[in-house]
C-alpha cells in the first residue's frame, strides 16, 4: 500500500487542493474545477479518489434535480490545503 505522502504526489492532487481552498465554502463541482486547473477527467476523478481515501475531502450528491456532485474539502484537508498553500508561497518568492 503507498504510503499517504506518494498518494499526493498523483498528477492533479495538489491542484485539486489548492483550487479547493480557494473555491467558495471549499467546494467545488467536478466540471469546474476541470476547467479551473485544466486538468482533464481522469485527472480529476483520479485525485478527488486519492484525496477521498486520505480523508481530505468528501463528496456531496444532491438528492434533487438538476443533480450534481460536489467534492468538499474536510477539516483535515482544509488544513493541509492551507499548508499546501504557505509552500506555495514560499516558492514563489
Amino acid at each position: 500500500m503507498p504510503d499517504k505522502i506518494s498518494s499526493l504526489e498523483r498528477r492533479g492532487t495538489l491542484k485539486v487542493l489548492l483550487y479547493l481552498l480557494k473555491a467558495p465554502e471549499h467546494k467545488a463541482m467536478i466540471t469546474y474545477i476541470k476547467r479551473e486547473t485544466g486538468l482533464g477527467h481522469y485527472a480529476v476523478s483520479s485525485a478527488v479518489h486519492s484525496l477521498m481515501k486520505l480523508g481530505l475531502v468528501t463528496e456531496i450528491i444532491s438528492e434533487s434535480f438538476p443533480y450534481s456532485r460536489e467534492i468538499k474539502l474536510t477539516e483535515k484537508g482544509l488544513k493541509v490545503a492551507k499548508l499546501l498553500s504557505q509552500v506555495e508561497e514560499v516558492l514563489e518568492r
